[in-house]
């Protein structure tokens, strides 16, 4: 007995004329690609145009040369601050005329005193200054809204 192998037929076996086709595999995967790169390439340019609106911290260095009633704080160098504030205890100190507000140009200078007896070119900050629990620090201001502590030092108790 000769018997034919059967086979299952569902709708039309023949293939389709290739004209009928909408797009080759070829061109397919060239398109995806294309468009996959596209993407890539808005994403990529909307997040440096992001990026590049962040700007650096205000930043300061500041050197401190200290006696028993006073101090004297001076700029060494700063960048991207438009000014540095002193404060004491977390309030900013100011005499009324600016002082309290140091130039971020290297060399500026302040002196302050807690001895109650200041007098020329020096804050007086007796009423300010608990030696022994006082903070003075400088703060880095970088307008409208970018601020950092960038120098801390504690008031000692005056040796007697």
């Amino acid at each position: 007995m000769n018997k034919k192998p059967s086979t299952l037929c569902f709708g039309s076996s023949k293939q389709q004329p290739s004209e009928s086709r909408a797009v080759s595999p070829v061109l397919a995967v060239a398109l995806l690609i294309l468009i996959t790169l596209g993407f890539v390439a808005g994403i990529q340019t909307a997040g440096n145009g992001i990026i590049s609106g962040i700007s650096q911290p205000p930043d300061a260095n500041i050197k401190i040369d200290a006696g028993q009633e006073n101090a004297r704080l001076v700029v060494m160098r700063s960048s991207n601050a438009d000014r540095l504030e002193v404060l004491i205890d977390g309030e900013e100190i100011t005499d009324g005329s600016g002082n309290g507000v140091l130039n971020p140009t290297a060399g500026s200078t302040i002196r302050l005193d807690w001895s109650g007896s200041a007098s020329g070119r020096v804050v007086d900050v007796s009423s300010n200054v608990d030696p022994g629990s006082s903070l003075i620090s400088v703060v880095a201001v970088d307008e409208p809204d970018n601020s950092v502590t960038v120098f801390s030092y504690e008031v000692p108790v005056g040796r007697s």
